[in-house]
């Protein structure tokens, strides 16, 4: 009573896309076509999320904007004061 079944697709990209030709062989060919161009976009992220994770990001570091305010208040004043 399944009408779906999982297939393990392979890591190898020609491989997975013969196997969507194979598993959907009786399919319409617009269904087999989405198939692929799932597979296509899921692959294609894969690969920019690894180029992303190798390519050196520079570190961000919080401003203390309230406490920068407060330094330069005091600085005012020891410059009044002086």
């Amino acid at each position: 009573s399944k009408l779906w079944e999982r297939v393990l697709l392979s890591k190898n990209y020609a491989e997975a896309l013969a196997q969507i030709d194979k598993e959907l062989e009786f399919w319409p060919q617009i269904v087999k076509h989405k198939c692929k161009q799932r597979l296509t976009k899921m692959t294609q992220y894969i690969i920019r999320m690894r180029r992303l994770r190798l390519k050196p990001r520079p570190t961000l570091e919080r401003v203390h904007k309230k406490v920068e305010v407060r330094e330069s208040r005091r600085e005012v004043k020891a410059e009044k004061a002086a």
